[in-house]
């Protein structure tokens, strides 16, 4: 693991990371509520009501919470094999062709999505299972995340359109002059 050299300056970098912590919350919540259940079941022949919904449900809000500070990072997939050859003035629209249509997905994610649980909320839809609460509370972390993954991918879009450097290739020139080319926590 490295620790980055590159600091994002972003004036929506705190959200970034707050979206970041939520998101190792739900990781913490996970683990607690493995061995805890786990534990229980071993030593007191008991169970936590719920414990497999509450896991989904922190699996879902670590993954999609951790999302806009993670591509932030430089840790999504990106189009870097194709756009690597590119000369900078190509890679450049390259990038932004590709940061256009992320802007673009993750928009109409995040708005389908946000019609989906708000269409639940409107209908008292409630979850199914040991724990019956309004289905919302669950989703909501999904809209969260696509929210705030939708606004660091238009940023980083401004930024190439504005010829900056993205911050997630300041991380990655910064993990190269570091020579650390394995795998990033």
């Amino acid at each position: 693991m490295i620790v980055s050299l590159v600091v994002d300056r972003s004036p929506l970098a705190p959200l970034y990371r707050a979206c970041a912590a939520l998101a190792g919350v739900a990781l913490v919540a996970i683990f607690v509520l493995m061995i805890g259940e786990t534990l229980l079941r071993k030593f007191l022949g008991g169970f936590i009501p719920g414990a497999g919904q509450l896991i989904a449900w922190s699996c879902c809000a670590a993954a999609f919470l951790a999302m806009p500070y993670a591509f932030r990072l430089g840790d999504f997939v990106r189009v870097d094999l194709a756009t690597g050859a590119l000369k900078p003035a190509a890679r450049r629209w390259a990038e932004a062709f590709a940061l256009c249509g992320m802007t673009l997905f993750c928009a109409f994610a995040t708005w389908s999505t946000a019609r989906y649980v708000l269409s639940g909320w409107r209908d008292g839809e409630m979850t199914q299972g040991m724990l019956e609460v309004p289905l919302w509370w669950a989703q909501a972390s999904m809209v969260l995340g696509l929210a705030v993954l939708t606004v660091a991918a238009a940023e980083c879009f401004i930024d190439v359109l504005r010829a900056r450097t993205p911050i997630y290739t300041s991380h990655e020139r910064a993990r190269i002059a570091a020579h650390d080319f394995g795998e990033h926590v």
